[in-house]
C-alpha cells in the first residue's frame, strides 16, 4: 500500500529439494524514528542479508510544482544526522534501512511530512497516520504503522525427505502493527503488537515462537536521546530488534512469521564518520502459548559494543564509492542443545552450556558497481558439560567474503556475486581440550 519499498534479496538456502514460496507484504503505515533470536536448528536458521546488499527501490514523494512548471518528483533526503553512513538507504547505521519503509519500523522518518504542503499530504492517504500532531507547536506527535505479510510455501520433500511428510504446503499469516510517541526532541516511546497464524496441509515444524504466536508485545521500549560532544547519542531500553551485527552472526529471522527481539538495553553515539554501539540483551521467551505471556529468556544473551568508520570516498570505473571498517566484540550465551559438542557415536552429543567471547572485524561497502564483504572473527570462550564435566575452553574461528556485481539500467537490477565461507570445526572423537566448532546460535543469514 502506497509507495512502500520493494526489497530484492538475494537467494537464500533451503532444506528441501523442491520448493516455491510467495511473499505478499502490504507496508502502507509508517512509523517514524529519529534514529534509527531464539536458538535455532537447522530446519528454522534464517533472516536477511546484511546491510550491505539489500537493496531497496527509493520512496518518491511528488512535490507542488510552480505556476505552469510541470510536477517534480524526488525521493526522500536522508537524515543529516547520518552523516556518512548512509548505505543501503542508512543501514550502515546500524538501525537496518532507515528509510521508509524500515526493517524496524521505529527507524523510520516520517517527520518530513510536518514541512510538506497539506495538498501533498493528503496525496497519500496513510499520510494522515504517519505524522499526527498532539499539540499546537508540534512538540508532541506520533506515528502509527502496520505490516500484513501472507507467505505460501510449497515443499516437496521438506528437510531432504526428513521432516516425516512430503508434498507440504504452508500459509503463513503476520499480522504486526506499532505506534511511535514523540515527547519533544529528547524523548520517544515505541510499542508493537504481534499476531502470527499459520496453517495449510501436510505441515511440519509449526513450533511456537517461530511460526506461530498469540497477540503479545513484539517491542516496547523508551528511548532517550540528544546531542552531545559533537555526536547524535541515546538510549535505547526494552524490548527491541536489534541488527547491529554481521549477517554471520545474527539477523532479524525474517524467513519465519515471527522475528527475534531482545529485552535489555543499547546505547549508541554517532559522529559524521564514526559510530559506536553498545549492548546488552536477553532473548525475549516466545514459547508461553497465551496473549501477552511472552517473558525474557535469561538462557539466551547476546552482548557486547560494535564500532564502525567510514573510509574516505573515491571513484570506481566513474562511480562515486564508500567503504566502511568495522570491528566488534560479541558475546553469546546459550545452552544445549545448540551448545552441544558432537561425539564420534552417531548422533551422540554432549549437552552444557556456553560462553562465546567473538572478537572480529568487517571490511564492506560499495566500489564502483561492485558491493564487496569481507569479515572475520575469532571465539573464545568455555564450554560446560552437564552434570559437572570438566570445563572445556573454546578456540572457534570464521572468515567469510563476498562480491556482488548489479546490472545497471535493467529492470529489477539483476545482481550476481559469489561468496565463499570458511568455519572452523571440532574433532568428533574429541572429549577433552578445546572446542573447535563455531557458534552462530542467533539466526545468522543461512550459509
Amino acid at each position: 500500500m502506497s509507495h512502500a519499498y520493494r526489497t530484492l534479496l538475494p537467494g537464500q538456502a533451503q532444506s528441501f529439494r523442491k520448493a516455491a514460496a510467495l511473499s505478499i507484504t502490504l507496508a502502507g503505515l509508517g512509523s517514524s524514528g529519529a534514529y534509527g533470536a531464539t536458538p535455532v536448528t537447522d530446519s528454522t536458521r534464517g533472516g536477511l542479508p546484511p546491510p550491505n546488499t539489500a537493496r531497496l527501490v527509493p520512496k518518491v514523494v511528488t512535490t507542488r510544482p510552480a505556476q505552469g512548471a510541470p510536477q517534480v518528483k524526488k525521493t526522500v533526503p536522508m537524515p543529516a544526522w547520518l552523516g556518512r553512513f548512509t548505505a543501503a538507504n542508512g543501514a550502515a547505521s546500524g538501525f537496518g534501512t532507515v528509510g521508509p519503509y524500515g526493517q524496524a519500523r521505529w527507524a523510520e522518518d516520517w517527520s518530513f511530512l510536518a514541512h510538506e504542503p497539506a495538498d501533498v499530504r493528503r496525496r497519500d492517504w496513510f499520510n494522515r497516520l504517519k505524522y499526527v500532531r498532539l499539540n499546537d507547536s508540534g512538540s508532541i506527535w506520533v506515528s502509527f504503522s502496520g505490516e500484513e505479510r501472507l507467505r505460501y510455501v510449497f515443499e516437496n520433500q521438506p528437510a531432504l525427505g526428513k521432516a516425516g511428510v512430503t508434498d507440504a504446503s504452508r500459509v503463513l499469516l503476520r499480522n504486526q502493527y506499532g505506534a511511535d510517541l514523540h515527547l519533544g526532541s529528547h524523548v520517544r516511546i515505541y510499542a508493537e503488537l504481534l499476531d502470527a497464524v499459520a496453517g495449510g496441509s501436510n505441515t511440519y515444524g509449526y513450533q511456537t515462537g517461530l511460526q506461530r504466536e498469540r497477540l503479545d508485545m513484539q517491542q516496547g521500549f523508551v528511548e532517550l536521546r540528544g546531542k552531545f560532544l559533537g555526536a547524535h547519542m541515546g538510549v535505547m531500553g526494552g524490548r527491541q530488534l536489534f541488527l547491529d551485527a554481521p549477517v554471520m552472526m545474527q539477523s532479524a529471522r525474517d524467513i519465519p512469521n515471527v522475528q527475534q527481539t531482545w529485552d535489555g538495553f543499547r546505547g549508541y553515539a554517532l559522529w559524521k564518520n564514526f559510530r559506536i554501539d553498545i549492548f546488552d540483551f536477553f532473548q525475549t521467551n516466545k514459547q508461553p502459548v497465551g496473549i501477552f505471556s511472552n517473558g525474557t529468556n535469561y538462557s539466551g544473551r547476546l552482548y557486547g559494543a560494535y564500532a564502525s568508520g567510514a573510509l574516505p570516498a573515491f571513484r570506481f570505473m566513474g562511480q562515486r564509492s564508500q567503504l566502511y571498517l568495522d570491528a566488534f566484540f560479541m558475546g553469546y550465551l546459550y545452552g544445549s542443545p545448540l551448545a552441544s559438542v558432537p561425539t564420534a557415536t552417531v548422533g551422540g552429543a554432549t549437552a552444557g552450556t556456553t560462553r562465546r567471547d567473538g572478537i572480529g572485524g568487517r571490511l564492506w561497502g560499495k566500489v564502483g558497481p561492485f558491493t564487496v564483504n569481507l569479515d572475520g572473527i575469532y571465539q573464545g570462550g568455555s564450554f560446560h558439560p552437564v552434570n559437572n564435566g570438566a570445563h572445556r575452553r573454546v578456540d572457534a574461528y570464521a572468515v567469510n567474503g563476498g562480491i556482488n556485481y548489479t546490472i545497471p539500467k535493467v529492470t529489477g537490477a539483476p545482481t550476481f556475486g559469489v561468496q565463499a565461507d570458511l568455519f572452523s570445526g571440532g574433532n568428533y572423537n574429541q572429549t577433552s581440550g578445546s572446542v573447535g566448532t563455531f557458534g552462530t546460535p542467533y539466526f545468522p543469514l543461512p550459509y
